[in-house]
């Protein structure tokens, strides 16, 4: 399992963040939230979240030989939405994301992975004064005549990159075949420290490791401004009035003439088209170089642009499909139950959620007179938890008959979500013996906290005591078994978390144990499929947030 590096920006704030991948992190103005941006008027209360998706691999049998994984992003709804590398998402849709990826919520931006990615170039720009002016809009400025018919041949090279890196070296071809200048870069924005990534270049751009770029028309150009520096003298006015040019440190740079050009998408600077001229190489027309990089940069733009949302769809389809395959799987293991015998009435219902999770359950008559449940949920979401839930639902079902006690299974159980689980995984799980020859429920609580039990004429109490941690936060933990009467005319109810969680569609407020009581003593409680019901009402929706599983039995 990996960390999730990121770094944030918001206003004037600067933060470099890890995120743990064994818990979801959400971000958005509520204080408690792990990436908590009150200043930002535009973030929700509740704007997006951050989890791990975990993929397991299993060779020979069942047996997990190794784990990896992806991030990814939700946005929970928000009003003014998440973008991912400039892109919206939808709302409540799974999205991954990968090193370099930016996220934009409100007006702050969250940049994934480590500051720097390793195998490409980083230079140090240098200060130069104030050589910088401010060219001529390429809006009211038609491109010279001669180069609009190469334009016309770069663009349809650009649209056909097919990723990021090959764009960047695209871009710095052209410009070497259309500006006239002899040095060309494509560039990230420069850091607080002047450091930029260099994404492609052509020609003497670091002069064999040495940089020699301008930092102040690096920093213009990320802003937005289409940017033309020289060493003697100024290629084109301001709007301010005649600029002085700064010569003499271009020419200690010996740079004789620069241009940069923002390439934008998503409504940022992604990077900016750098090209320039040294030494003793001829001049060109400064205005025309500008106007032929603005529009290469525009067409970069869109360019880019196309690739992103080609990829965005791409992790779109690989998600899916294999949350589809994870989703057939859990369906077909976790079919309905619905079984009479002796007086009891057992029904056993699985419902997915968006995003498949690993509940599981398994119902087995051990004799004449007892019958025996197993209820988990395995923590996370998505392919990984599917899995192990796959794995440990054969697991049970051989030792749920081979076993007599429930502390037993319940430690034989432990023992094999230790030896299989993927990093900070752990399940959860209720067990128990319904005995019609003693009356009574003999149970083990591993850590799960969702079961509860209504007697004629009283109320709905919860089955919590004894059990022990869930499975995979305590190797070699010891289990207990607690046992309540079985009067005939009761009702007994264990459910996953994804029903007690569900929040409602007016806010946070869950489901909850109270309501699940309430409902588990009303007439409505003698078919299981009304408390998933009475969940979508709560909800506001068919679609829950999570996995949701109850096994329902009545005497």
């Amino acid at each position: 399992m990996s960390d999730l590096r990121l770094t944030l920006r918001s206003g004037s704030t600067t933060l470099d963040l890890v995120l743990d991948p064994g818990q979801a992190h959400r971000i958005g103005r509520r204080t408690d939230h792990t990436i908590c941006i009150a200043e930002d008027a535009a973030i929700s209360r509740d704007h997006a979240e951050l989890r791990w998706q975990a993929r397991s691999v299993i060779k020979g049998g069942s047996t997990t030989v190794g784990s990896l994984g992806f991030w990814t992003i939700r946005d929970l709804g928000s009003r003014h939405g998440t973008r991912l590398n400039g892109l919206r998402i939808p709302s409540n849709r799974v999205v991954p994301i990968a090193d370099g990826d930016l996220v934009l919520v409100g007006e702050s931006e969250l940049r994934c992975g480590p500051k720097s990615v390793t195998g490409r170039s980083i230079a140090q720009t240098l200060e130069t004064g104030h050589e910088t002016v401010v060219a001529p809009s390429i809006e009211r400025v038609s491109p010279a005549q001669h180069r609009l018919a190469l334009l016309v041949t770069l663009s349809e090279r650009l649209h056909g990159a097919e990723n990021e890196n090959d764009l960047a070296e695209l871009l710095a071809q052209a410009v070497i075949e259309g500006a006239g200048l002899p040095n060309a870069a494509v560039l990230q924005p420069p850091d607080e420290e002047g450091n930029v990534e260099i994404l492609a270049e052509r020609g003497a751009i670091t002069d064999g490791g040495r940089p020699r770029l301008s930092r102040s028309l690096l920093r213009r150009a990320a802003a937005g401004e289409l940017v033309v520096s020289a060493g003697g003298g100024s290629l084109g006015g301001g709007s301010g009035g005649p600029i002085t040019p700064g010569g003499q440190s271009l020419i200690d740079l010996r740079i004789a003439e620069a241009v940069g050009a923002p390439i934008e998408f998503g409504g940022r600077v992604h990077s900016v088209l750098y090209a320039d001229r040294r030494d003793q190489t001829p001049a060109t027309s400064g205005t025309e170089t500008a106007e032929f990089l603005g529009a290469l940069a525009k067409i970069g733009g869109v360019a880019l642009a196309g690739i992103r949302r080609l990829e965005l769809e791409r992790r779109y389809r690989d998600i899916e499909a294999d949350l589809a395959i994870a989703a057939a799987a859990q369906q077909f293991l976790l079919r309905e139950v619905d079984q009479v015998d002796e007086g009891v009435r057992i029904q056993g219902r699985s419902r997915p959620g968006r995003v498949v999770g690993g509940d599981f359950f398994r119902v087995m008559r051990r004799g004449p007179n007892v019958w025996r449940i197993v209820l988990g949920d395995v923590s996370g979401k998505g392919v990984g938890a599917a899995v192990l839930m796959s794995a440990l639902h054969g697991y049970v079902g051989g030792e749920m008959r081979r076993v007599d006690r429930l502390d037993e299974l319940a430690a034989s159980m432990a023992e094999f979500v230790e030896a299989h689980r993927h990093g900070h995984t752990f399940v959860t799980v209720w067990l128990a013996d319904l005995d019609l020859g003693s009356n009574s429920i003999r149970y083990v609580d591993a850590g799960h906290g969702h079961a509860m039990l209504w007697t004629p004429g009283g109320e709905a109490t919860p089955l919590v005591e004894g059990g022990g941690p869930p499975f995979g936060v305590m190797p070699g933990a010891e289990y207990e078994i607690a046992e309540v009467p079985w009067p005939e005319g009761s009702r007994m109810i264990v459910v996953s978390d994804g029903l007690i969680e569900q929040t409602s569609a007016q806010g946070r407020e869950e489901f909850g144990r109270s309501r699940l009581a309430a409902w588990l003593a009303s007439e409505s409680a003698t078919e299981v499929g009304t408390i998933f019901e009475a969940v979508a009402a709560h909800a506001g929706s068919d679609e829950l947030a999570d996995d949701a599983t109850a096994v329902l039995v009545s005497r």
